[in-house]
């Protein structure tokens, strides 16, 4: 067992399939400007609550709220 442990090698897996939409670095591209805004303006706004929270002294990143505003405008509703 021990022999074995020592001869041991990690596979070598290598995939060659790339879906022709994925982006050259992983994942995908986000193309679409108005997406980009929201999430932009959800990370500032996320950040000032944030600051606002160190600044008082009562920091507790489980208060921290995703703005409503960034959500998809659907329902399962």
């Amino acid at each position: 067992m021990i022999e074995e442990a020592k001869n041991w090698k990690p596979y070598d897996a290598y995939d060659d399939y790339r879906h022709e939409g994925s982006y050259k670095d992983g994942g995908f591209p986000l193309n679409d400007q108005v997406v980009v805004t929201n999430l932009r303006n959800a990370f500032k706004s996320m950040m000032k609550q944030v600051g606002r929270q160190i600044i008082s002294g009562k920091f507790n990143l489980a208060n921290t709220t995703f703005p409503i505003w960034c959500m998809a405008p659907k329902s399962i509703l």
